[in-house]
């Protein structure tokens, strides 16, 4: 047997492997990787991330199911700076980035608030975002992410609403303490639920953009000793994402 041609073909299926995983990992590195984390104050925060598919990622409290289908999903891992104390509240995942459009579900255990934080690492520099929210038992907070591999500019993470959210948001950010005066808790919920049955009543857009701006500007006009910020920036974007999708 000739040795020397043995060698040869070892050679070349050698360089074959070694050029389809170089292929295959530069068309990895293309892709992007997303990384995200649920920082629970007071208590953990499930997430479950779906993508245009229907494909899942995260756990579901009300059934007690984990999915790993897009990526891995688990706890702990990273303490959340805001937090009171080192208690890993932290859910988290992380995978691979197609183009398109990602909902993403947070739920609650019982009545608290949580920061939501990504990091999107691809070709170029990192890029972040993070979201503070409320969330409660059987209570949900939607979020959505937009990826794009043609431009960085096109990426986006965005907080969900409806008037129901907008009241859900309302309530829970009085009993977290977002809303420090009940008072002020019950005017912000009879507006809503006015300007709700306005815009099913009549369908008047203009009638409801008025509103709503008027609902943004009291918000922000509130004392903050009787708000904190991030109930006036989670409010203020609710109210927002109803203004564009009226």
């Amino acid at each position: 047997m000739n040795i020397e041609k043995i060698n040869l073909k070892k050679l070349v299926v050698s360089l074959s492997v070694f050029i389809l995983f170089s292929v295959q990992l530069v068309h990895a590195e293309e892709q992007a990787w997303v990384e995200i984390y649920s920082n629970g104050y007071e208590e953990e925060v499930p997430f479950i991330v779906y993508n245009s598919e229907g494909i899942k990622l995260g756990y579901d409290p009300r059934t007690e199911e984990y999915f790993n289908e897009l990526g891995e999903y688990g706890t702990g891992g990273q303490s959340c700076i805001d937090c009171i104390d080192d208690t890993p509240h932290t859910h988290e995942a992380g995978f691979r980035l197609q183009d398109g459009d990602y909902k993403i579900e947070l739920w609650g255990f019982e009545p608290t608030s949580f920061l939501f934080e990504m990091m999107i690492v691809g070709k170029d520099a990192p890029k972040g975002f993070n979201i503070s929210g409320v969330v409660d038992k059987d209570k949900s907070s939607t979020i959505t992410l937009t990826y794009s591999s043609v431009s960085r500019d096109l990426w986006s993470l965005t907080r969900v609403a409806t008037f129901s959210s907008l009241k859900q948001d309302i309530e829970l950010a009085h009993k977290v303490g977002w809303i420090k005066n009940k008072g002020i808790t019950a005017s912000l919920l009879k507006k809503a639920s006015a300007i709700e049955a306005s815009v099913e009543r009549d369908r008047s857009t203009r009638s409801a953009e008025n509103q709503l701006n008027a609902l943004i500007k009291e918000i922000k006009a509130i004392k903050s000793k009787h708000i904190d910020d991030k109930a006036i920036t989670m409010l203020t974007e609710d109210v927002e994402y109803l203004l564009k999708n009226l």
